[in-house]
């Protein structure tokens, strides 16, 4: 998190103008940095700028001043990112600029007690200045990350994944036992179910595939070499539908795609050739 806000800093940086363009006369003014870019407790903070003047200049005075509380929302944001920000401000000091002529490289610094008392947010930092043949100011973007106070206990939301791989041909036999099995008791897909039994606040994905299967094995069937299922198959997948039935009552859920979830896959890789080919398989 603190990367990812002080990459926001850097980039709001990047962006800064100098403010309104001069007239050829006028004394240059282009803001160079801020450091640090983002703050996680009271520290000052120093604001740097160049300054080009073709005469010799003394007694300039430059005022700082922030808004006290952070901008709300894009437009506000957008606002001071283009100069233009009409947020209130609080002064926060004055300075003068002595002997400046030609280009030069100054500092100003916001102390820290200006900073003690704000929240997390982006704030915005004026620079102002009065040079003789014009005033030129510069918005900056302060972002401030203070530490999390106590977290208060939030819901918390398990993802639970229901999913068999088919095993059955077009007339519906299946192939193998490899299926049939996975719904008997202490099996991984059964025992996927009976861990949900009496809890709530969990989101369940299902794919309706697995369920018609169990559904096929309950009502009793053979598989491809002519063998019944056998009665405890059967109570099996009964059981297992009966509590997911219940499970699915007491929380949300998801149909996964019907039985082809890695089929999509191949066909969003351009492998269309092998999507065809598994599905005839």
């Amino acid at each position: 998190m603190n990367r990812v806000w002080a990459l926001v800093a850097g980039l709001l940086l990047v962006f800064l103008s100098p403010g309104t363009a001069p007239a050829a006369d006028a004394v240059r003014w282009q803001p160079t940095g801020m450091s640090p870019n983002w703050i996680r407790d009271a520290r000052a903070v120093d604001v740097t700028f160049e300054v080009e003047s073709s005469e010799a200049t003394n007694d300039v005075p430059v005022s700082v001043a922030l808004s006290p509380n952070p901008l709300n929302g894009r437009s506000e944001i957008t606002a001071a990112l283009n100069q233009r920000s009409t947020v209130s401000l609080i002064p926060v000091k004055t300075v003068e600029l002595d002997a400046i002529a030609g280009l030069s490289t100054w500092r100003i610094r916001v102390p820290a007690a200006a900073l003690r008392d704000l929240t997390t947010g982006i704030y915005v930092i004026q620079i102002a200045a009065q040079f003789p043949s014009n005033t030129v100011k510069s918005q900056f973007l302060l972002p401030v990350l203070k530490e999390p106070g106590a977290i208060e206990n939030v819901p918390l939301s398990i993802l639970w994944d229901l999913s068999a791989a088919p095993s059955t041909i077009s007339n519906g036999k299946f192939l193998n036992s490899k299926l049939t099995d996975q719904f008997l008791i202490d099996s991984p897909l059964h025992t996927a179910v009976d861990a949900l039994q009496g809890r709530a606040g969990i989101t369940v994905l299902v794919d309706p595939a697995t369920v018609v299967d169990a559904v096929r094995i309950s009502n009793g069937g053979s598989y491809l070499d002519g063998l019944n299922f056998d009665s405890a198959t059967q109570s099996a997948a009964a059981n297992w539908f009966t509590k997911l039935q219940a499970t699915l009552s007491a929380n949300s859920f998801y149909y996964l795609p019907y039985a082809n979830a890695d089929l999509n896959g191949l066909w969003f890789k351009n492998q269309e050739a092998l999507a065809a080919a598994a599905a005839q398989t």
